[in-house]
């Protein structure tokens, strides 16, 4: 999976810009990922195989690898996300986390999957945290954090008036890390110190008020996924009791049952078991917010922050087909496979990084659209250069 830098597609009629690893050999190749002992058991059936997607076994010292054909992973069209892609994708995850792997690893490889494989700009957000816009749905992951910007309801007057209704109430911020059970799995946990508290009991309620009520065991699931409604409570109503109509957590302990849950909240705003939702109280907004440095500094932003984005916050930011200055290190952003070292398995603690080179070609794809819209993910590294 090594390669030098990320770049950008050239422009194509009808085809969305995407971003690959580079510079490409003549041939467009495959993608591979080497991967240890991922399975918490050796498998006893086939190894996973999803349309272009596939588990195979490795030579030592790897155990096994994961393997992209290239035929479909590199021929785009004017999708923001491509639906063939992006269905093969899920059903890959599910079928790996069917197959049973140790705890945290689909997280790993999803991760790794989405350093290396070719893809468009919205993509970028979908491999890696399963982003879609259309579906208003977004999966939290290891790292992230959740701001929960409240609202609190006031009554003015017993009487209906305009100025009875939800007002600012402030804002928390919830970590989102991984913790070990009592079985000796792992879960995708709320609030690093919380989470290890043991014999805690929260009473029961409708609705969350707080991080406190992520703390229960019976929110313990390794898959969460974040939902928000079609149509959103009014600022002036008192607003609606249940995951309808409200921005839900959906935790799951399976893939399957994630997908199960998703489609459920989807069609009528209801979580079934085994899976469990969660909605917060008094019209609240949660946004995932993911870490990045800025000028070497850890920063965060909301997830689908752009390059763009970060830039115009200090000068405006034309669109334009001449070069960019500075082309050069500007953003970096992170490679972090295992590799073979010394005959065992090495891996490299938040690095090496590989320069997105905003240069790679001097273009823009549209009146509104260049390689500065490229959104910011996870450890990304951002250097402003000096102007005086």
């Amino acid at each position: 999976m090594a390669f030098s830098a990320y770049e950008f597609s050239t422009p194509k009629t009808g085809v969305q810009p995407y971003v690959h690893p580079g510079p490409l050999p003549s041939r467009k190749p495959p993608v591979a990922i080497p991967l240890d002992e991922v399975f918490a058991a050796p498998p006893t059936t086939a190894l996973p195989k999803v349309g272009p997607f596939s588990v195979v076994r490795a030579q030592p010292p790897f155990d096994y690898r994961v393997e992209v054909e290239a035929a479909a992973i590199w021929e785009f069209d004017g999708s923001p996300i491509r639906p063939a892609v992006r269905s093969a994708f899920d059903a890959f995850l599910e079928a790996l986390d069917a197959i049973g792997l140790q705890g945290g690893r689909l997280h790993q490889i999803r991760g790794w999957l989405a350093q290396a494989l070719p893809q468009t700009f919205a993509e970028s957000l979908y491999f890696r945290y399963g982003f879609d816009p259309t579906r208003r749905c977004v999966e939290l992951s290891p790292g992230m954090r959740l701001r929960i910007d409240f609202q609190a309801h006031q009554t003015v007057d017993p009487a209906s008036t305009p100025l009875n209704g939800f007002v600012g109430a402030g804002s928390a911020y919830v970590g989102i890390g991984q913790a070990g059970t009592a079985s000796g799995g792992l879960v995708l946990a709320f609030d690093p110190f919380l989470s290890q508290l043991q014999g805690l009991s929260v009473g029961a309620s409708p609705g969350a008020g707080g991080a406190i009520d992520l703390a229960a065991p019976a929110l313990q699931m390794p898959y969460w996924r974040l939902h928000y409604p079609a149509l959103y409570p009014a600022a002036g109503s008192t607003g609606y009791d249940g995951t309808q109509q409200n921005p839900a957590l959906v935790g799951a302990p399976t893939r399957a049952a994630l997908e199960a849950a998703s489609k459920s909240y989807e069609q009528d705003g209801t979580v079934p078991s085994p899976a469990v939702g969660v909605w917060f109280r008094g019209r609240s907004t949660p946004v995932p917010e993911i870490p990045f440095l800025s000028g070497g500094e850890p920063q965060w932003c909301a997830l689908g922050t752009t390059l763009r984005g970060l830039v115009a916050g200090f000068a405006p930011a034309p669109w334009i087909a001449g070069t960019m200055s500075p082309p050069t290190q500007f953003c970096f952003r992170l490679l972090t496979p295992l590799v073979e070292s010394g005959g065992g398995i090495g891996w490299t603690l938040l690095g090496p990084r590989v320069e997105v080179a905003l240069n790679s070609a001097p273009y823009r794809y549209g009146p509104t659209l260049d390689p500065l819209d490229l959104p910011i993910v996870g450890g990304d590294s951002i250097y402003f250069p000096s102007t005086g």
